[in-house]
């Protein structure tokens, strides 16, 4: 049995007066070539449901057929300061039978709105988990993928709404016999008005890995971490400017050292600041030799 399944969460978090006023909304496109669709096909029987273009009231779409199944969710609802939707696509196939192979797929393109109500522009923290991919200004192009989430970017919602762009692609295939298996893509998306936005900046040595992670309202963990190798966390150097000056193999600097911490993992409380404010961060690991290396560099961004 192979199970593939998307996942596309959004939350837009703002204060109590503007709580109820912000929404997601959602509308389904056809990707060029791509028609966005449940299909399944199990044993002798087929079935395949369009999905159609236009906006998208809650709800879902599936097929069946036999063992097979593919399905595409969307669902709306408010809890307390949160206006959250949720996307889901899943494809499901159990094993074939003498009548043939079991084989399902859910693709579909959905445009999310994320509007404030507001007559305002509203900016903030858009901040994304998972391991899928999205559009984030709407042009066509998908500069967030699996590489390079999680991440938060600074963004800005106009009276009209943002825009964000994403394809959901769930497979699903089993022939008469054969080992089970279970494959998820997923992402989450969250948008913090007036908050900081904290991201991966610059890239560094790629086994030196400096990640930030939101502990809630403008708490951040950082920390410094060694991708496959015995690599020691010494410090986490604070400057306010990004630099970009070679020093030896593996150590690049990529922030003006205005300030160290020794260590490897800290939790920052971000204070208010004027909005524009910037800092920037870069861990320094050491290998096993004694010699160093330099992280990627984190940078934040005050609204």
């Amino acid at each position: 049995m192979t199970i593939r399944c998307a996942t596309v969460l959004f939350a837009c978090i703002g204060s109590p007066l503007l709580a109820q006023q912000w929404t997601v909304q959602a509308v389904a496109t056809n990707a060029p070539g791509v028609p966005s669709a449940c299909s399944a096909s199990g044993g002798l029987q087929t079935q395949t449901t369009p999905i159609p273009n236009g906006p998208v009231a809650p709800g879902g779409w599936g097929a069946y057929a036999g063992t097979a199944a593919a399905t595409v969710h969307w669902s709306a609802s408010v809890a307390g300061s949160a206006a959250a939707a949720g996307f889901e696509v899943v494809a499901t196939a159990t094993a074939g039978t003498s009548l043939g192979i079991a084989q399902a797929l859910a693709v579909v393109t959905l445009e999310m709105t994320v509007r404030s109500g507001l007559p305002t522009p509203q900016a903030g923290a858009l901040v994304l988990r998972g391991d899928a991919s999205i559009d984030l200004d709407n042009d066509g192009t998908f500069e967030l993928v699996a590489a390079n989430l999680p991440t938060a970017v600074p963004v800005v919602v106009p009276p009209a709404g943002l825009v964000l762009r994403v394809n959901a692609l769930a497979t699903a295939w089993s022939g008469f016999s054969g080992p089970a298996a279970f494959d998820v893509t997923s992402l989450v998306c969250e948008f913090f008005p007036g908050r900081t936005a904290v991201a991966r900046f610059a890239a560094g040595w790629p086994s030196a890995q400096l990640t930030a992670t939101c502990l809630g309202d403008d708490r951040w963990r950082v920390e410094a971490t060694g991708l496959g190798s015995a690599l020691t966390p010494v410090l986490l150097v604070l400057g306010f400017q990004p630099t970009n000056v070679p020093i030896a193999l593996g150590l690049i600097q990529l922030v003006s050292v205005d300030a160290w911490l020794p260590g490897g993992s800290f939790d920052f409380d971000l204070p208010p600041l004027p909005p524009g404010f910037t800092i920037y961060a870069q861990g320094l690991l050491a290998q096993p030799s004694g010699d160093l290396l330099a992280s990627n560099s984190v940078r934040a961004i005050w609204f």
